[in-house]
């Protein structure tokens, strides 16, 4: 009987789920088979991975620029901050199309996505503009409201940059 042909006997009698993967390490068996084979990647590797990213960062900064636009159109009874929620709630929308485009078509909406991150940068710097044109604002109303798309912006630019130069390597 040859090596490997004894290998997979002692594997179908120890071990049934060795039988199917021959790559099996001996005496994990049942739930616990280990695998050395190339064949099962690792989840935060392969092609798929940083267009999911992507697309969950954009989910994200789309939701979070979208609930702060909405609260201050919606609350505020001050014609500029509800420009502001107006400008917010079009980054909404931009974020959530540049989320569906990149979770769809992938590699082909990475420019896309680096010119809604622009958009978003100059939104939040828009709004920001727009709520101290009437006064001085809190430094903290300034953050949350300007900082938010800021930081999504580049936030999301950031990981489209990383995805166009994963794309060069190719």
């Amino acid at each position: 009987m040859t090596r490997v042909a004894a290998h997979y006997r002692e594997a179908v009698d120890g071990c049934p789920e060795a039988a199917i993967h021959p790559d099996a390490r001996r005496g994990q068996c049942d739930d616990e088979v280990v695998t050395d084979s190339p064949a099962i990647p690792a989840a935060t590797s392969g092609p798929g991975f940083p267009r999911i990213a992507l697309g969950v960062g954009w989910v994200l900064a789309a939701l979070s620029v979208g609930v702060l636009g909405w609260l201050l159109f919606g609350i505020s009874d001050r014609p500029d901050d509800r420009v502001a929620g107006v400008v917010l709630l079009g980054a909404f929308l931009l974020g959530a199309v540049t989320a569906a485009a990149v979770l769809r078509y992938g590699y082909q909406a990475r420019w896309l996505s680096l010119v809604t991150s622009a958009v978003f940068v100059l939104g939040g710097a828009a709004v920001a503009v727009l709520l101290s044109a009437d006064g001085t604002p809190a430094a903290s109303d300034l953050l949350l409201l300007g900082g938010t798309p800021v930081a999504c912006g580049v936030a999301t630019g950031l990981l489209a940059l990383g995805r166009v130069t994963a794309a060069r390597r190719r």
